[in-house]
């Protein structure tokens, strides 16, 4: 009798295990596949850095370009009576155009 409960015990065990296993088993492969996406979604956030740093090394280019365009036309600020025909045009077109002569 003794070795029919022990075979049994033995055999409960086993099936447990088994059973065990079979869920690490599962587990393990959803663990893979959720790995699988982590790293797909990380490689594309890593083209998405690398794109916006190419972008950032373009706009800075476009500064300097633009910072370099405007010291070679500095000239014309420093010209006191161009500034001061820009500064009549800007006055005459904020203020000046609004003429109460010509109401209707």
């Amino acid at each position: 009798m003794e070795g029919i409960t022990r075979s049994e015990l033995l055999r409960a065990r086993l099936n447990r295990a088994s059973s065990t296993v079979k869920i690490l088993s599962s587990e393990i492969e959803e663990l893979r596949q959720r790995l699988s996406l982590v790293e797909i979604h990380n490689q594309e956030l890593q083209d998405l850095i690398d794109r916006i740093g190419e972008s950032a090394a373009q706009i800075a280019a476009s500064i300097d370009k633009s910072m370099e365009g405007l010291e070679e036309n500095m000239d014309f600020v420093f010209n006191e009576e161009e500034s001061g025909e820009i500064a009549s045009a800007e006055e005459f077109s904020q203020g000046g155009s609004v003429d109460v002569d010509f109401d209707f």
